[in-house]
């Protein structure tokens, strides 16, 4: 029995995924716009209920490089995923493991106590799931 034949869930399943991954680039579009305002000075707000400026004074150079590559592992995916290549499931799960590094170090920042990150980071193992179940039934190239 072959394990990677495709069944009529498998189109579902990609147009989820599809969802899914626009819903995440959506989220750390919204991060990133913001931190970048806030950075240029044109900004000065609240996001999740996490003062942005803040926060930023108590971020080193490791947490914000952990962010920008985040977010441009998130554009990554769903550029990739676009043009259904497997090298989707590669950046996604470097998007999963980034969050996990870049919760844990914002952890130690007092501003920054967002739960939010923890039900992000499993919508990401979820996208990371659905990526591989297209990979096994060879909708990705």
């Amino acid at each position: 029995m072959r394990i990677s034949k495709k069944t009529r869930f498998d189109r579902p399943i990609f147009l989820a995924t599809h969802a899914l991954l626009a819903l995440f680039t959506l989220y750390a579009t919204t991060w990133l716009t913001s931190v970048t305002l806030t950075l240029s000075g044109h900004w000065q707000g609240q996001l999740f209920g996490i003062d942005i400026a803040g926060a930023l004074t108590h971020m080193t150079l490791l947490d914000h490089g952990l962010f920008y590559l985040l977010c441009g592992l998130a554009f990554a995916t769903q550029t990739l995923l676009i043009l259904r290549r497997k090298a989707a499931v590669y950046a996604m799960a470097g998007c999963v493991a980034v969050h996990l590094a870049f919760w844990v170090q914002m952890s130690l920042n007092p501003i920054w106590d967002s739960p939010i990150g923890l039900a992000v980071i499993a919508v990401e193992t979820l996208i990371l799931l659905l990526l591989l179940r297209l990979q096994q039934v060879e909708m990705l190239r």
